[in-house]
C-alpha cells in the first residue's frame, strides 16, 4: 500500500474529464475522485467533469479539501446523484462553481 501525502492538483486552465474506470471503496466504484482521511488536497484552476458513463459522483470526500478557482461540472452525472459529497473533513470553496445533475420533479 502506498502512503498518500498532501497534494495540489493544478489543472492550469484545462478540463479533466473522467470516464472509466471509476474509483471508490470496494463494491462502490462510482466516483471520479475518492479522497481519504489524513491528507489535505487542493484542486485548482480548471474544470472537472465526467462523461456520465460509470461515474455517479465527481468527488467523494473524507479529507480536508480546498476548491480554488475550479468548476465541478456534474451536469453529465445521472439525475439525483452528487457532484460533491463531503463525509468528513473540511471543505473550503474559493472562487469556484459546483454544477449539479439535472433533477426533474413532477407535480401531479
Amino acid at each position: 500500500q502506498i502512503a498518500v501525502k498532501d497534494f495540489v492538483l493544478d489543472l492550469n486552465g484545462h478540463t479533466y474529464t473522467v470516464d472509466s474506470p471509476a474509483v471508490g471503496s470496494k463494491g462502490y466504484e462510482s466516483q471520479a475522485f475518492h479522497l481519504e482521511k489524513g491528507v489535505a488536497v487542493t484542486l485548482k484552476n480548471g474544470t472537472i467533469t465526467s462523461t456520465g458513463s460509470l461515474v455517479k459522483m465527481l468527488i467523494q470526500n473524507y479529507c480536508d479539501l480546498t476548491l480554488d478557482n475550479v468548476v465541478l461540472d456534474g451536469t453529465n452525472l445521472p439525475a439525483n446523484q452528487y457532484t460533491l459529497s463531503n463525509n468528513c473533513g473540511n471543505v473550503q470553496i474559493k472562487d469556484s462553481t459546483i454544477l449539479t445533475p439535472l433533477r426533474v420533479y413532477l407535480s401531479l
